[in-house]
């Protein structure tokens, strides 16, 4: 509707390195995978029309990234069925420490909530050297629990680069967790690089057609969790529902849309609505 494909075309016609892809609306992750299928290059990577990432809840779950303050304490009022909480200051830790982040991190633990702190990989582009010294930033500034690794590749060739991360974040043999997102199916190699994996983050439509890949079903549901934004309060009992069918142990369920679904907490109705379905 807003006359991008003309404008992507006409840079088509202008530059030989520029390729148009078409295909079926599947979600921004299967269009962001078959892009990178189809690139060729040194360094891949990915934009998107949203602003530098807040992160969701985990429910059952999960919750994401809005700023500290009233939302975060009401996502905190939610435990046990609120369990994980990402923290990404600035797409990151940030380059200081900020003491109301400390504050609030330290409120979600004792909570009971596990918090995780945001890292982006780039699809494995990003020199390693770079994330983990993001990791160490998390954990000297804010203490989280663990680490989860954004633009996750899918295929077993670059998999090596998230089972050395996972091992750095593990070293002294701490119970951190790892979360990898490719927010799509992966290839079952990443099983090894990470203890919970987002095998789907996608918008409900698509969720009522998602199925997951066979070899799932081998682990335990623990091990996967999904993101469902624009869902509206009718379809969230569904939501919910296909999240334990298709072998999801965290789902967040949002009816916030793109371009950032995960920015902000549900209205009041909805949040209590969740949380029940979550227990």
């Amino acid at each position: 509707t807003d006359n991008s494909l003309a404008v992507i075309a006409e840079w088509r016609d202008r530059l030989q390195n520029v390729q148009v892809l078409e295909q079926e609306n599947q979600g921004v992750s299967v269009a962001r995978n078959t892009g990178l299928a189809a690139a060729s290059g040194t360094i891949p990577a990915a934009t998107a029309a949203a602003d530098p990432p807040d992160e969701p809840p985990g429910v059952r779950s999960n919750a994401h990234g809005f700023r500290v303050g009233p939302l975060w304490d009401r996502m905190g009022s939610g435990a046990p069925a609120v369990g994980t909480a990402i923290l990404n200051p600035d797409s990151g830790p940030g380059d200081a420490p900020d003491q109301a982040f400390a504050d609030q991190v330290k409120r979600a633990r004792d909570a009971g909530i596990r918090v995780l702190g945001y890292v982006r990989t780039g699809y494995a582009s990003r020199d390693a050297g770079e994330v983990k010294a993001e990791i160490d930033r998390y954990r000297e500034w804010y203490g989280v629990g663990g680490i989860f690794l954004d633009e996750t590749t899918t295929g077993c060739d670059q998999e090596p680069y998230y089972e050395d991360l996972h091992r750095y974040v593990k070293q002294g043999g701490n119970d951190d967790q790892v979360v990898l997102n490719p927010g799509t199916g992966v290839a079952e190699c990443y099983m090894k690089a990470g203890d919970v994996v987002v095998n789907f983050e996608s918008e409900y439509q698509e969720y009522t057609e998602y199925a997951p890949d066979p070899w799932v079903r081998n682990y335990p549901a623990a091990r996967f969790w999904h993101l469902v934004h624009s869902t509206t309060e009718q379809q969230l009992p569904d939501a919910m529902a296909r999240s334990e069918q298709n072998h999801a142990g965290s789902v967040y369920v949002t009816p916030d849309v793109m371009d950032n679904p995960w920015d902000t907490l549900p209205p009041d109705s909805y949040w209590t609505t969740e949380l029940s379905l979550a227990r």
